[in-house]
């Protein structure tokens, strides 16, 4: 699982450091997939993320069915 996180972590500040001067914010596609608890804290670093690069960069996070992947 912690594998999984790095390459979300690592992708998403790779397109962060690309969009940082953009004059509108990037916005990033997620198709989570994966079910509770460990959705529950992809969502949340999500959130975190979205926080933290308010105005520059905007993950949309959709829920979707494994099988529908």
């Amino acid at each position: 699982m912690k594998k999984i996180f790095a390459v979300v972590l690592l992708a998403l500040l790779f397109i962060a450091s690309i969009g940082s001067n953009a004059s509108s914010p990037v916005i990033i596609q997620f198709w989570n997939g994966i079910g509770p608890p460990e959705a529950d804290v992809l969502s949340d670093f999500v959130k975190d993320f979205n926080e933290k690069y308010k105005g520059k960069i905007i993950v949309e996070e959709t829920l979707l069915n494994w099988d529908a992947l």
